[in-house]
This record gives C-alpha cells, sequence and structure tokens, in this order.
C-alpha cells in the first residue's frame, strides 16, 4: 500500500501517477471528456480559458463562447492557479 503525500496544490499525482485536480471549480474523471480538466457541470476544458486569454481574448469573450461556464468559476479557476504557481 503507497503511503499519500501531502498536497501542496490542486494538482497531484493519483495512485496510478496520473494528474488528479482536486478543486470545487474543476472536475477531472478518466471516464468522461478522457479524463481531460474541465469546469465543473461543463464540459468545456479548463485550458481553453488559458488558451483565449493566452491569444489576448478578454475574459468576456470567453464567458459569452462558453455559456455554461460562470464568471464566479472562471475568476476562482483562475485564482487556484495563480495560488498553486505561487506555492511552487
Amino acid at each position: 500500500m503507497r503511503q499519500r503525500r501531502a498536497i501542496l496544490s490542486p494538482i497531484h499525482p493519483d495512485f496510478e501517477g496520473r494528474p488528479t485536480i482536486k478543486s470545487t471549480y474543476i472536475t477531472q474523471h478518466p471516464q468522461s471528456m478522457s479524463g481531460t480538466p474541465c469546469f465543473a457541470g461543463s464540459r468545456v476544458h479548463v485550458k481553453s480559458l488559458f488558451d483565449y486569454l493566452e491569444a489576448g481574448d478578454s475574459l468576456e469573450t470567453f464567458l459569452q463562447h462558453c455559456p455554461s461556464v460562470s464568471r464566479g468559476t472562471a475568476i476562482a479557476v483562475l485564482e487556484e492557479s495563480q495560488q498553486a504557481l505561487l506555492a511552487a
């Protein structure tokens, strides 16, 4: 039996070594969307938010194109990501 490691960020390896998200706002299941992290309650990949922002689009543009993601959820994911990066 493996010992559990302390969780220092929202992303940590599961028992098979794959990254697993621990977040209220992000879900990741191997049987859903091939395990790609998605916004909770939607089929929108979290990476798409970062792709929009990287391309220079605003948060508002992302939200218009992905209406199943609420503004509050998108902001919470950005804040969780920031905290995880600052903790690393």
